[in-house]
């Protein structure tokens, strides 16, 4: 798998819509394009490394179907609009399973999803069992609903993002950590958390003001950022609270995790505040969740917040 590919699923994993019920906000766009444009096929897709999932679809009947044969994967990898007149004629596509079977797919119309950084995750798609051209005007109608699905799926990715770090923001640590622990429990897997609040972090807003605490927040969140894996979730929860989710890691493995960023911070020093040479350092607590036990993930982050303060009390490293 390419970097690039795996940068785009690691943007399309933090938007946190991947199999998720359905929504009026999108629903509300693919009614009102199959209505517009009279066609019997509208929808709003997601493509991760495997699938092609269907947030929301009018006239499909189905909730994914293999990467392999989407016709949207040409509209997601070309990132451009990509219109078929008569999907039957073209040499592409005519043998494509969605074309050759039903629902016969003859014409398609699909525009490219991004997220605001503009990465492609996703398609809005028109389709019709008949072959049909797209006017300039209806064109440029049918890209004005592609603006407006792609707005929708930034608006879910600002929801969720936490402005100052770049982190979740504690909805979407619940959102996304709550799917992880759920997919730990189906397949046994162990997973760890980790809780992080820093040392002292009131005296620097008193002593230098929340610019400079606003400074060290966004220091910690690009270094926490650094080293933990595409698969593994970081947050700001509150204030100078953060989080990290990591499926397949022991509690052992997350110390060693924690003795890193501990590390990295002794080395670099936040630089953007007074009296810079000085280290930032934070408390942690772990709780590891085995792959068997009936736990919620409230109650880890309780567990966590809990030996955290523990870890706070023993330590004697200051700022």
């Amino acid at each position: 798998m390419s970097e690039q590919e795996q940068t785009r699923l690691e943007a399309l994993r933090a938007l946190g819509l991947l199999d998720t019920p359905p929504e009026e906000r999108f629903d509300r766009l693919t009614r009102l394009a199959h209505l517009v444009f009279d066609v019997p096929m509208a929808y709003i897709s997601l493509i991760d490394d495997q699938r092609q999932w269907f947030k929301s679809e009018i006239g499909l009947g189905v909730q994914e179907c293999p990467r392999t044969i989407s016709i949207c994967n040409y509209t997601l990898v070309g990132d451009k609009l990509l219109i078929l007149e008569d999907a039957a004629k073209h040499p592409l596509f005519k043998d494509n399973p969605f074309v050759a079977n039903p629902p016969h797919i003859r014409f398609y119309a699909g525009y490219p999803l991004h997220t605001k950084e503009g990465i492609p995750v996703g398609t809005f798609c028109l389709c019709d069992i008949q072959p049909r051209p797209l006017s300039t005007q209806q064109m440029t109608i049918f890209q004005e609903f592609g603006a407006l699905a792609e707005r929708e799926i930034q608006v879910t990715e600002a929801l969720e993002i936490d402005d100052l770090t770049g982190l979740y923001n504690r909805k979407g640590f619940l959102n996304n950590a709550q799917r992880m622990l759920e997919w730990c429990e189906r397949n046994h897997q162990i997973a760890s958390l980790i809780f992080m609040d820093l040392d002292h972090f009131k005296q620097v807003n008193d002593q230098f003001g929340h610019p400079a605490g606003d400074a060290l927040l966004t220091h910690f969140g690009r270094v926490l950022s650094r080293h933990i894996r595409t698969s593994d979730i970081a947050a700001r929860l509150y204030g100078d609270e953060f989080v990290i989710f990591s499926m397949g890691t022991s509690a052992r493995q997350a110390e060693h995790l924690i003795q890193r960023i501990r590390e990295h911070l002794a080395n670099t020093p936040c630089p953007e505040t007074p009296g810079s040479g000085v280290p930032l350092t934070f408390s942690a607590g772990i709780a590891e969740y085995t792959g068997h036990q009936d736990v919620s993930l409230f109650a880890l982050i309780e567990t966590t917040d809990h030996a955290m303060y523990q870890n706070k009390r023993s330590r004697q490293t200051k700022v």
